[in-house]
């Protein structure tokens, strides 16, 4: 491998695990047996800008948001799936299951809004900043023809092993 290499003078790595350094420019007082890693030459994280706030317990993360929703702060609706960089932290636990926290900034108002997961339900907590969109409607408002009679109703209701098409009049035999 390091003949191949050889015409361009590289510095290549003495170890085949970082073999992956080879496409970055290594610094010629870098040492793998004294740094370690080039981040730690460096003194930076490999999550990079999404872990300037690791000493907090804190990281960056894209967050999309899974529901229609308002934000409390400027009234706005927020529609579903707009992404957010978020800040995620640990805020418990749900038996061996992780409950994370996640801060998001409204981009129509700046305010603030926290999401929590809730693993119980698998679904999110809106603890505050943020209201889920509900939209309630009725079948009759809406135009929608009753298909059913209610002695159809009745008959399906009753007979939980019925074929319940309403054509049906057979029944497999078995």
């Amino acid at each position: 491998f390091a003949r191949l290499f050889s015409r361009y003078n590289l510095n290549l790595p003495k170890k085949m695990g970082e073999r992956k350094g080879t496409n970055k420019w290594i610094p010629p007082d870098f040492d793998p047996e004294k740094h370690g890693s080039l981040n730690k030459y460096h003194g930076s994280h490999p999550l990079g800008i999404q872990a300037r706030k690791i000493h907090e317990g804190i990281v960056i993360v894209r967050f999309e948001m899974p529901w229609n929703a308002w934000c409390l702060n400027c009234n706005q609706h927020i529609g579903k799936g707009v992404r957010y960089n978020a800040e995620k932290k640990r805020a418990g636990k749900y038996f061996s299951t992780t409950i994370y926290e996640f801060k998001l900034k409204c981009h129509l108002c700046s305010g603030f809004m926290v999401i929590q997961t809730d693993p119980q339900n698998s679904d999110f907590k809106l603890i505050s900043g943020v209201k889920k969109r509900t939209q309630e409607w009725d079948a009759e408002d809406a135009g929608v023809p009753e298909l059913l009679d209610s002695k159809e109703k009745e008959r399906m209701n009753s007979d939980p092993s019925a074929d319940h098409h309403p054509d049906a009049t057979h029944r497999f035999k078995t």
